[in-house]
This record gives structure tokens, sequence and C-alpha cells, in this order.
């Protein structure tokens, strides 16, 4: 049972990251901000398009799109401080 749970999470996960690219090219490069509802609601909306384009026939979580949505474009405080200043590493957050 273990690993189909893992298999359809895997799914949900792929159509995060097919929106979340949808979300970019329609935003000139931006991400869903953290914690913004409207842009929480645009990507679940585009994670179900795109589960759809690419036939995923699970039944998409709208829950786990919507926190992922919420956090993708957060900053990871312990890796910015093992790699280095955040604005180096990730310059498509600051506009």
């Amino acid at each position: 049972m273990h690993n189909v749970l893992k298999t359809i999470f895997l799914t949900y996960v792929q159509a995060c990251y097919l929106a979340l690219s949808d979300f970019a090219a329609k935003h000139d490069g931006r991400k869903p901000r953290p914690w913004n509802e409207a842009d929480r609601e645009e990507f679940v909306e585009m994670a179900a398009v795109a589960a759809a384009r690419e036939k995923i026939d699970v039944e998409l979580d709208r829950k786990l799109c919507g926190i992922f949505a919420s956090i993708c474009a957060g900053i990871v405080n312990p890796v910015c401080a093992a790699v280095g200043e955040e604005k180096s590493f990730f310059p498509y957050i600051f506009d």
C-alpha cells in the first residue's frame, strides 16, 4: 500500500511542477506569491489543466496543490546560510 501512495503523491507533484512552469510562463517568470489566495487559486486551476493535458488520471488533491503554490517561492534559510547570500543564488525572486 505504501508504494501505491508514493506513486499517487508523485503524480500530484508532477502536476504541480507542470503548473509552476505554466504559471511562470504566464506571469513573466514570477512564481506564486507565498500564501497569496489569488495566486494559490490560479495555481490550483493550472495544475488541474496541466494534469488533464498530460493525461494524469488521478483525482488531483487541491489542498496539496494549494500548499505547493504557497511555499514554492519561499527562501530556505538554512540553505541560504550554508550557500551564501540569497540574491546571488535566487535572482528571480527579487524584482
